[in-house]
């Protein structure tokens, strides 16, 4: 489903490219539409209750929201509840702009896109340095830039993994929980779901068609993808806030699970490391 303002040109432009994507992987968008902005000033908060109230109360569990901000988000998490449905049991919800006010200010926890606003003004920055130079002319400036989010804060509202086999959405759970820490084995899953080594091997085959151990490998390797783009720590930083013993054996595990080097994977995506802020 999409949380959606009719009136909101970004709304617009996000529920097209939700759709496309939604409809290209078979699956069907149901569209809530909630013209927030068109609501008096004074009855804003009571008309978006009442109308996205009546909105979610069409969804049928279980299902997942994606809406067109964060604000829009809280505000369905809210309506979600008060039409006695859980948040992520029933609907997961995500929302854009990675906002730590809005994110972290209501329960559960909000997942989200995060914002390119530093990419943002880099590129708009360089385009106006090419004008102003003489590099690029107004016929050769293009009317419309676009720039990818920089990937998803995962939070509680969109931690539920549900497959037909239980004991394995629970074990993805337990990895994608503790795998990032590097404290946990293909042993530990077993001790957690009940399962033994061999019966965890084959059910994750059959299920996902993958390892237990490439899945832990994965996770972590998310996890230290993730601290290479949004910090400036060093890899010997990460090294030791991922569980590994020195940076050389970080690198060793990255550029297996990877395939490049932590350096090169950080280099190729333009992460300048005198602008970075610190871990978020």
């Amino acid at each position: 489903a999409f949380w959606h303002d009719p009136l909101r040109t970004y709304s617009q432009e996000r529920l097209a490219g939700f759709r496309d994507e939604i409809e290209a992987a078979g699956h069907v968008l149901e569209v809530l539409e909630i013209p927030s902005s068109s609501f008096p000033a004074a009855e804003r908060a009571r008309l978006n209750e009442a109308v996205g109230l009546a909105e979610v109360a069409r969804l049928t569990p279980p299902c997942g929201l994606f809406a067109k901000d964060d604000i829009a988000a809280v505000m369905a998490v809210r309506a979600l509840k008060c039409a006695g449905m859980k948040v992520p049991g029933d609907v997961a919800v995500l929302g854009v702009a990675d906002d730590v006010v809005f994110c972290h200010g209501t329960t559960p926890a909000l997942s989200s896109l995060r914002f390119p606003a530093r990419e943002i003004g880099r590129r708009a920055a360089a385009m106006l340095h090419e004008m102003m130079t003489g590099r690029l002319t107004s016929a050769e400036t293009p009317l419309r830039t676009l720039v990818p989010p920089h990937g998803v804060v995962v939070r509680e509202s969109t931690d539920q993994i549900e497959l037909e086999d239980k004991l394995i959405s629970r074990a993805l759970r337990i990895i994608r929980k503790d795998a990032p820490s590097g404290r946990l084995t293909a042993h530990d899953v077993c001790r957690r779901t009940g399962l033994s080594r061999e019966a965890l091997r084959l059910r994750f085959r059959e299920t996902l068609g993958r390892s237990v151990k490439r899945e832990i490998d994965g996770c972590r390797a998310e996890h230290i993808c993730d601290l290479l783009r949004h910090t400036n720590w060093t890899i010997d930083q990460i090294a030791a806030q991922c569980g590994f013993s020195s940076g050389d054996e970080l690198c060793r595990f990255f550029k297996r699970v990877v395939g490049e080097s932590p350096g090169k994977w950080r280099g190729s995506r333009g992460v300048n490391m005198s602008t970075v802020d610190g871990i978020e």
